[in-house]
Formats: structure tokens, C-alpha cells, sequence
């Protein structure tokens, strides 16, 4: 089970708004069904490296990345391991 902290499922919950606010967010839950899509994932991009203080390596920067709340977070996870800045 992927562990995330609150500041983050927040801001998934902010992009899949198709998402009712009372279902778990899962690690699996399919992010594009529950309202992700490209403008979203830009924003989601740009909240994720402001609240983290990170930038996203462009080839990180994939659909499958922004799949799921695991994905998203095991990418998140990385970048921030990897001290990049």
C-alpha cells in the first residue's frame, strides 16, 4: 500500500474531480476516468513542483506516470529522493 501524505492527496482530489469526495482515493484508481485530462495534468505538473519545491525531469513527464495516485506518487517519491532542483 502506497502511503502519501495529505498535502498531495489533495492535490490529486483537486484534478480528478469526477472523484466523489467520500471514495478512497487508491493507489490504482485510473486518474484519466475521475476527471484527469491534459490541462489538468499541466496544473497538476506545476502545483506538484511548487508544493514540493521540485521540477519534474522532462522524461519523467509521461501519461503513465499520471495513471494512478501510485504512480504519480512512486514518481514524486523518486524526484524528491533524487534531491533534483
Amino acid at each position: 500500500m502506497t502511503h502519501w501524505n495529505e498535502e498531495f492527496e489533495a492535490l490529486v482530489r483537486d484534478v480528478a474531480t469526477a472523484l466523489p469526495a467520500d471514495t478512497p482515493l487508491r493507489a490504482d484508481i485510473d486518474l484519466s476516468a475521475h476527471g484527469l485530462d491534459s490541462v489538468a495534468v499541466v496544473a497538476l505538473i506545476m502545483r506538484i513542483e511548487t508544493t514540493y519545491d521540485i521540477v519534474m525531469p522532462d522524461e519523467l513527464l509521461q501519461y503513465s506516470n499520471f495513471a494512478t495516485p501510485g504512480a504519480l506518487w512512486a514518481v514524486l517519491e523518486k524526484v524528491r529522493n533524487e534531491g533534483a532542483r
